[in-house]
């Protein structure tokens, strides 16, 4: 491919991508998109996550699941809403 053939396209990928950027901008955010953004930007988010799943959610054992979520309450990351702290 001749070096200017490789510039024409690399401009037009450019162009196209700030496009979707500028598209992607101007629409409202899905709520749960928001919410995915706030675990990833808290520090413990995605750590607390993980463990909340494979400790609270997967477990068959109602028992196992209550004591692993009394565990996780003590440690609540700042982005679980208020509602869902109580």
């Amino acid at each position: 491919m001749p070096e200017h053939a490789a510039d024409d396209l690399l401009a037009e990928v450019d162009a196209l991508v700030r496009r979707w950027l500028e598209v992607a901008a101007a629409r409202p955010a899905h709520r749960s998109a928001r919410r995915l953004a706030d675990v990833l930007r808290d520090p413990a988010g995605l750590d607390f996550t993980v463990a909340f799943v494979d400790r609270v959610v997967r477990p068959e054992d109602a028992r196992v699941c209550a004591r692993s979520l009394r565990e996780l309450a003590a440690d609540v990351p700042a982005f679980v809403p208020r509602p869902s702290r109580a």
